[in-house]
């Protein structure tokens, strides 16, 4: 038996492996037979652990930043959590239970969309996916898709909560130095949740296993204090007093005067004799405005001026970007006329899914007016 161990030994030494504790017994060791160039998989070491970060820009605006998480893992998620109030406990919660094979194949996918260039866009006009993923009882993450703020095509999931955000594909948020970077302004119809302060709840996932998690304060979004205006020099004063004459000048000429024309054949200011209205005349109608007409009775044409000029001026400063991009391209772009409105569906729906309340209808009615008009072929 010892013969067996020495033998095993040299056997793991030659390829390179790491030999376990020999038994107390005296018997055979297992071996780990894998080469020590092969990274480690599963709890990171406490001086491998990930350190994660939020940090506030001088915009206001708050970036989570994650250090070390293990790019080698077989399939490496991040899960962030919200957590509004002090009387929850971020540790009590738990990773979402997603599919992780079918999540990765419908992140990939949803990538390759946003890297699909499309012809006659205009610049102004972000280009998005928009997807739905199913998990844990019918349960459905929204997967949004973007150029996020590393220019980089990306994705990530949502839950209906709004306050539980997913990460696959994780090269596609990590920066030149290789650490997970997220700004407030990447998360579109996140960020007003997480605008807020709270705490955030960190889960890095190996196979959808926890494999490390942290809970970090989370700043939200910060007011910029604008530098007190400095006060402007007092304005100095003149005298503006006709000059005085000493003893010896003499009298002021006097100011020049333009002489007077007598107004000749200019009208009357009021007729001599005004005609007087009959009596018992009834008195004048008001002219009635037209009634409105309800959004949904009203043509294309007439919705899209009706939204510019209802909501237009209190629009978020993205979806007035998209809006605006997308009414110049359907309107004044001279692509063909199913072009057009193929991109113009695809800014609608944006618009919809980032608004709320009555222009969340308006944008709604707009969509199906305008799927209406798409051919079979235009949409398949």
């Amino acid at each position: 038996m010892r013969i067996g161990f020495l033998v095993g030994a040299l056997i793991a030494t030659a390829l390179g492996g790491v030999k376990a504790a020999e038994p107390a017994d005296g018997g055979v060791s297992d071996f780990l037979l894998r080469p020590a160039s092969q990274p480690h998989y599963g709890i990171p070491t406490a001086s491998a652990a990930p350190q994660a970060k939020a940090t506030t820009q001088e915009s206001g605006l708050p970036v989570l930043s994650i250090h070390g998480w293990n790019k080698a893992q077989d399939r490496p998620s991040i899960q962030l959590a919200l957590v509004l109030g002090k009387t929850a406990d971020p540790a009590a919660l738990a990773p979402l239970a997603i599919d992780g094979v079918k999540a990765v194949t419908d992140w990939k996918h949803a990538i390759e969309m946003l890297d699909q260039p499309i012809v006659g866009v205009p610049g102004q006009i972000r280009r998005k996916s928009m997807a739905l993923l199913e998990f844990d009882d019918q349960k459905l993450l929204r997967l949004m898709g973007h150029d996020n703020s590393l220019k980089k095509p990306a994705v990530f999931g949502l839950d209906e909560s709004g306050v539980r955000l997913v990460f696959y594909v994780l090269e596609t948020w990590s920066d030149a130095s290789g650490d997970f970077r997220l700004e407030l302004r990447d998360l579109d119809a996140a960020a007003d949740k997480f605008a807020q302060p709270g705490q955030l709840r960190i889960w890095l996932l190996d196979d959808e296993k926890p494999v490390w998690s942290e809970t970090i304060p989370w700043p939200g979004k910060q007011e910029k204090v604008l530098a007190p205006k400095p006060a402007e020099p007092a304005t100095p004063k003149f005298d503006m007093a006709p000059p005085r004459l000493s003893p010896g000048d003499g009298p002021l000429a006097p100011a020049a005067v333009a002489p007077t024309v007598p107004a000749t054949n200019l009208p009357p200011l009021w007729p001599s004799n005004p005609v007087a209205p009959p009596r018992n005349s009834p008195p004048p109608q008001a002219v009635q405005p037209p009634a409105p007409l309800d959004v949904k009775e009203m043509s294309v044409d007439q919705l899209v001026d009706h939204i510019d000029k209802t909501w237009g001026a209190g629009m978020s400063s993205r979806v007035r970007r998209e809006w605006q991009g997308g009414t110049d391209y359907f309107y004044k772009s001279q692509n063909p006329v199913a072009d057009r409105l193929n991109v113009f569906v695809r800014v609608v729906k944006d618009c919809y899914w980032e608004t709320s309340g009555e222009l969340h209808d308006a944008f709604s009615v707009l969509y199906g007016k305008l799927k209406q008009r798409q051919t079979p072929s235009a949409h398949q």
